[in-house]
């Protein structure tokens, strides 16, 4: 009887043993899988930094007006071609002269 008992316990001890280890196992399995997944959000947010720098780098005024000279041939205006417009109207406009709708336009459209 004190035999079996010897193998119960060495029995409970293996298997308690083999329990502590497989933890062991899968929280360092675990940890190595969070700090790829930790490197990998930081990857991402590196990526999408410069990505909106070279979002704001590509929509940049000066970018932009130098293309419109260089590729498309534009040039500022001439300032006797501009033309100033008050803050006040010559004349009202008269209900014949206001631009028609479009189909199902509503003010609403507007206010929206």
């Amino acid at each position: 009887m004190n035999e079996t008992k010897t193998w119960i316990l060495a029995a409970s001890a293996a298997a308690l043993a083999f329990v502590f280890l497989t933890e062991q196992v899968q929280a360092t399995r675990l940890g190595y899988e969070l700090g790829s997944a930790r490197s990998a959000i930081k990857a991402r947010r590196d990526r999408v930094a410069y990505l909106r720098l070279e979002l704001d780098r590509l929509h940049a005024p000066q970018r932009l007006a130098s293309l419109a000279q260089s590729r498309l041939g534009m040039t500022p205006p001439m300032p006797e071609s501009l033309i100033v417009l008050g803050n006040t109207v010559d004349r009202p406009l008269r209900v014949a002269e206001l631009p028609k709708p479009e189909k199902g336009f509503t003010l609403s459209r507007l206010i929206d």
